[in-house]
Order: structure tokens, then C-alpha cells, then sequence
């Protein structure tokens, strides 16, 4: 699901996540079979376009895009997330004209604010992007605006810097865009709020977890896959790569007694 967000984020699609539905289950060609399947919902809006996302994440995967709250009207049904990705852009983007300078420049604005924080900061640019888990090149090339910034490295950056959410906000005021412009932002305002629940510290990794449990690494990155599922529907704090250790106890015990 990962995939299918970041790319609603990059062309600005406005997504959220309102319900787990039970319905009959659908075929590749859309007829309805005799079993019943679990789907999370999202609103997505598009423009002058709404729509609901149904995502089936238990047994085959299912992408399902079904006509705004009618789950009758089935208009995208794929099997992976890059699939769903290119027949929805070659359905609802294909006429879209982007503008792409603006883009450009919010980059370069989200770049400028990351080097900044780095400046900031005092570290040398090689240990600054080690801190947060990137290469010194990548950092090059985020702070040239070059290589779009996902939300995870600026959420990674203001937390190692301690940055609350209202000074982050306040690094807007001398640009041409609000805070709430930038797609990422929505994200960082929750998960920034967030911090007084979670303890960063309390993020594993697949093998810590496979070590703890006992479990071979392709069955912990499943359970793990499961649980930041869940933590991303609940608007929680998601790090990639890393799980919540306290959601995937919750995940182990369910899974085990099922």
C-alpha cells in the first residue's frame, strides 16, 4: 500500500482511510465469488473526481477502485500496486497537464529546509544523512531539490534535531507556499503530534524481530508489512523498514490464536 500512497502524495491526490468493510470477494474479471473478503476503505479525491480505494491485504492482494461510496460500480481491479498505479494513470492522469515548474520549486523549498536543518545542526553533511539512514549523495540531491524528499527523511531530520512542530511550520513563512501547500506536510503535522505517545526508540527492525521471536526473516517482514498497515489506517507513525514493537506483539498474539 506503501507504493499507492506515495504516489497520490507526489501527484497530490488527497487520501484517508474512514472504515473496514466484509463483502463477497472479486475475480480478476469482476464477477463475484462465494467467499467473503475484509477491504480497508479510503476516500480518494482527484480533482473534480472522487472515488473510494478498497484494498483487500490478507491472502492475494487486491487494489479495487470502486465510484465515490458506491462499491457496486468496480473501475480499476488489479493485483499488485504497480498495476493499480499505471491503469490509474492511464485512466484519471492521462489528461491532467501538471505543472511541473511549481513542483520543481516546492522541491527546491523542501531541499533548502532540509539543508538548513543540516547547517543547523552542526554535523557534517556525511553524518547528518547517516543519522537518518541516507547516503551523503542522496542528501546532495534532496538539498538540490533534485530527488523529491519523502516524508519519512524530513520527519527523521526534525526528530534528531528535536524540531517542534511549530518551528517547522514557522521555515514556510519566507516562501511563496503555506505549510499545508506541500503533501508531505500533512503527514509530518500528524506524526510531529504523535511524538508525545510513541517513543521513536521503540521502532525495531525485521531482525530484531526475527531474532526475538524466533521467526524466519520472510515471515517477520510479513507480520511486519501487516502491522504498519494497521499503524498507517490508525494515522500512526510509520518507518520503513522498522515496526512498532508493541503493534506487532498485537499482531503476533492475533495471528497465533487464529
Amino acid at each position: 500500500m506503501d507504493k499507492i500512497l506515495y504516489f497520490f502524495e507526489k501527484n497530490n491526490i488527497k487520501y484517508k482511510f474512514y472504515e473496514k468493510v466484509e463483502k463477497l470477494g472479486l475475480r480478476k474479471n469482476n464477477t463475484v465469488s462465494s467467499y467473503g473478503i475484509i477491504l480497508s476503505l479510503y476516500s480518494i479525491k482527484n480533482k473534480e473526481n472522487n472515488f473510494t480505494l478498497g484494498v483487500k491485504k490478507t491472502g492475494r492482494p487486491q487494489y479495487i477502485l470502486f465510484s465515490d461510496n458506491e462499491l457496486d460500480n468496480i473501475l480499476i481491479n488489479e493485483a499488485s500496486q504497480r498495476s493499480f498505479i499505471r491503469v490509474f494513470k492511464e485512466k484519471y492522469l492521462k489528461d491532467t497537464i501538471e505543472n511541473k515548474d511549481q513542483e520543481l520549486i516546492k522541491d527546491k523549498i523542501l531541499g533548502n529546509i532540509l539543508k538548513t536543518l543540516r547547517i543547523n545542526s552542526g554535523l557534517k553533511r556525511s553524518e547528518f544523512y547517516e543519522r537518518i539512514d541516507k547516503s551523503e549523495i542522496a542528501g546532495r540531491k534532496y538539498e538540490a531539490g533534485t530527488l523529491k524528499i519523502h516524508h519519512e527523511v524530513m520527519f527523521l531530520a526534525l526528530y534528531m534535531l528535536n524540531i517542534k512542530l511549530e518551528e517547522y511550520i514557522g521555515m514556510f513563512n519566507h516562501t511563496d507556499y503555506k505549510f499545508k501547500d506541500f503533501s508531505i506536510n500533512k503527514i509530518l503535522d500528524n506524526y510531529l503530534k504523535n511524538l508525545e505517545k510513541i517513543d521513536l526508540n521503540d521502532y525495531v527492525s525485521a531482525n530484531e524481530i526475527a531474532e526475538i521471536y524466533n521467526l524466519k526473516l520472510g515471515t517477520a517482514y510479513r507480520f511486519i508489512k501487516i502491522a504498519n498497515s494497521e499503524m498507517q489506517e490508525e494515522e500512526e507513525i510509520v518507518l520503513k523498514g522498522k515496526v512498532y514493537k508493541k503493534k506487532f506483539d498485537e499482531i503476533y498474539k492475533r495471528i497465533r490464536e487464529e
